[in-house]
């Protein structure tokens, strides 16, 4: 059980220090619904993320780059 809080901090730490944002918060910024973004990163158009526990965030600079291209 220790081990498992220790890797939940951990995994807490990691968020805080970095910007990360969840898909959902991609698809407001996007002003997409998550099933279309979801559909955009199956496509290949839309960066995979990174995983981070059992869930992917994705960076500021992954949205800014996305638009760039649009």
């Amino acid at each position: 059980m220790a081990k498992q809080q220790e890797e939940q901090q951990t995994e807490q730490a990691e968020l805080n220090s970095q910007p990360w944002l969840t898909r959902v918060e991609v698809a407001e910024q996007l002003h997409y619904t998550p099933s279309v973004l979801w559909h955009l990163i199956k496509a290949g158009k839309f960066p995979v993320g990174t995983k981070i526990g059992d869930r992917y965030y994705h960076t500021q600079t992954e949205v800014d780059e996305y638009l760039a291209k649009q």
